[in-house]
């Protein structure tokens, strides 16, 4: 954290910024975890200026990690699910005491992130049959910033996060559609030991064109000939097509 001289001398947030983020906790937190912030953001500063944090949210969330609150949380884009399922299980049980049964992980394979496609909409589901879902803070970068509440005050919940500086989203197709611009939802991630198979085998195609034609000058056209032909075509196709592919990716 920045030293405490130094964050003293930082001006304070702006009282409707103060407000919202009060208020926001009251709607979404228990009553044990807002004594905790509460009194914090009454005396919250403003980090928009300061170089570590940038922003005064980033600092919230700092803080709402280093004493365990689960009240708004960030995920990267590539972050394991197996995060997200700890963030929703822990923010369910602390904040309003239930325990909902989530997606098991596994599921979605061991290279699946946050941003595999309705992977949100998988958490979100149970929560919605509770009376809850997850919401969303579009901080204009590539991490997504979630915290739960109640369906029933969204349009409270919105308003608030607006009064933070920031848009608010969630799950619904139509604010998907209206929102979300700059999010990373990938259905698979560059693989760099597919790439170099796949390189390796377009990079030994041409000798196999030249075991076929030298078959081919030998013995004319015979089975073996069409066999090698046949299978170096293949090889040649399915690698170009294979590289492409997780060219594509990368980018």
């Amino acid at each position: 954290m920045n030293d405490n001289k130094f964050i003293e001398n930082l001006p304070n947030i702006n009282d409707k910024e103060k407000q919202a983020y009060i208020e926001l906790a009251k709607q979404c937190c228990s009553s044990e975890n807002q004594k905790l912030l509460i009194p914090f953001f009454e005396k919250l500063k403003d980090f928009s200026g300061d170089e570590e944090y940038i922003t005064t949210l980033n600092y919230v969330m700092e803080y709402c990690d280093e004493n365990k609150l689960f009240f708004i949380m960030s995920l990267d884009w590539k972050q394991d699910i197996e995060t997200l399922e700890w963030r929703l299980e822990n923010s369910l049980k602390k904040n309003f005491n239930l325990s909902i049964e989530l997606p098991n992980p596994v599921n979605y394979g061991e290279r699946a992130s946050v941003s595999y496609d309705n992977v949100f909409e998988d958490y979100d589901k149970p929560l919605r049959e509770k009376g809850l879902q997850i919401g969303f803070i579009d901080t204009q970068s590539d991490e997504y910033v979630i915290f739960i509440h109640q369906i029933a005050k969204e349009n409270i919940i919105e308003n608030l996060i607006n009064n933070l500086g920031y848009n608010y989203y969630d799950l619904t197709e139509k604010k998907r559609k209206n929102i979300i611009k700059n999010e990373h939802i990938v259905k698979d991630k560059f693989d760099r030991t597919v790439f170099l198979f796949w390189l390796i085998i377009l990079i030994l195609c041409p000798f196999f064109t030249y075991v076929t034609y030298r078959g081919y000058v030998k013995e004319g056209i015979s089975f073996m000939v069409v066999f090698f032909g046949m299978f170096n075509f293949i090889f040649y196709y399915f690698s170009i097509i294979a590289l492409l592919e997780e060219w594509k990716k990368e980018r």
